[in-house]
């Protein structure tokens, strides 16, 4: 049986926050519909995919936005553009159906 993020225990979500942790990525939005949003590490794109996939839940967003202001962890830094380290890349997690 799927369970949305919102639906799981709290240990159940802290495993998946570890989970993404360990690709180098950041939760950034929990509770997003049936998922959540992921602020993804350099180069760790597709092992958060399949990280995710094993827990049920596919990407379905993938976007860049620019930092501004924000300080981010240069690991969390994506080129966009021509630019070097100009931009956050997120990624939007949904249930698989």
């Amino acid at each position: 049986m799927k369970v949305s993020y919102r639906d799981r225990s709290w240990d159940e979500r802290l495993a998946l926050m570890k989970k993404i942790e360990a690709c180098e990525s950041l939760l950034t939005v929990g509770h997003l519909g049936t998922g959540f949003q992921v602020a993804v590490g350099r180069g760790k794109y597709g092992e958060l995919c399949e990280a995710m996939k094993h827990e049920g839940f596919d990407c379905t967003d993938l976007y860049t936005f620019p930092l501004g202001t924000d300080k981010p962890s240069d690991h969390l830094r994506h080129d966009h553009k021509g630019f070097e380290r100009c931009c956050w890349l997120y990624a939007t997690f949904k249930l698989a159906d």
